[in-house]
């Protein structure tokens, strides 16, 4: 069984495998709620000598980073919409140093400079 009975998924991931690019696997991950919007997407690149397991290894080890770069975007936003800006800044601020080349990395940057009352960072 992969969830509890009645329990919502708050992201789920979509893997992609492009029979014409077979070193290439795409990953994207969704919102769950109802109309499902694209929050990030990754693409990993690999060497013929990869084995299909390590693979998908390493598809399952961006599809956790992703679910937890997520996660703390999402807790930042939470935290801004309650008032709670210094919460807001502490989330914004590990997602960045913990994973500064995440696909959300540019719009934490943008929020964390709305948060702290600066000119957005590119």
């Amino acid at each position: 069984m992969l969830a509890s009975e009645g329990a919502v998924a708050r992201w789920y991931a979509v893997v992609r495998f492009d029979p014409e690019r077979r070193a290439v696997l795409t990953i994207q991950l969704f919102d769950g709620s109802n109309g499902g919007a694209r929050v990030a997407e990754s693409e990993l690149e690999f060497k013929e000598r990869d084995s299909e397991l390590e693979r998908w290894a390493s598809a399952g080890v961006v599809v956790a980073a992703l679910g937890e770069e997520n996660r703390l975007f999402q807790a930042a936003l939470a935290a801004e919409r309650l008032g709670q800006r210094d919460q807001a800044e502490l989330s914004l601020n590990r997602l960045l140093s913990k994973y500064p080349s995440s696909p959300l990395a540019p719009e934490a940057r943008r929020a964390l400079s709305r948060i702290l009352g600066a000119a957005p960072v590119p």
